[in-house]
């Protein structure tokens, strides 16, 4: 599938918020302008979509990755990822962080891209946060944790 994957843009508004059910239109708003949503176009259409914030002002955290039910399984999650993380590595970030809840197939998605287990969070009803980082080297690169 040919996708273009760029910054998006108040336009997407309405479209974003179908996947943003936590997220009031007024913050989600503030993460466009913010440069904080990346979305995948397949023919003008929203294919995929990604969210992040900077955890502790400093670390660029991902906050929610998506791809739309027919267009899984062909590797759009991971390109928006790898975009994601060419961008935040050219701003400057050594490294990045992302979570997944413990009882839900994402972890090994984000495991299978390089990110590393570095904690959890057991709140009251809810299985266990997963958080995992990716550290990148000197050079931009990933590192290998050898």
């Amino acid at each position: 599938m040919k996708v273009a994957i760029e910054y998006a843009d108040e336009g997407d508004l309405d479209s974003l918020r179908e996947h943003h059910h936590r997220v009031s239109a007024k913050v989600l708003k503030k993460k466009l302008l913010a440069e904080e949503v990346l979305v995948a176009r397949c023919k003008g259409q929203i294919v995929g979509w990604l969210t992040y914030t900077l955890l502790y002002d400093t670390v660029p955290f991902i906050n929610l990755l998506g791809v739309a039910e027919g267009c899984r399984g062909e590797g759009l999650g991971t390109q928006l990822v790898q975009f994601w993380e060419d961008e935040v590595k050219r701003a400057g970030a050594d490294s990045v962080m992302t979570s997944s809840m413990a009882n839900e197939q994402g972890q090994h998605f984000w495991r299978k891209l390089g990110y590393k287990d570095v904690g959890g969070v057991l709140l009251a009803d809810e299985p266990l946060e997963v958080f995992f980082r990716k550290d990148f080297g000197k050079s931009g690169a990933a590192e290998s944790g050898h």
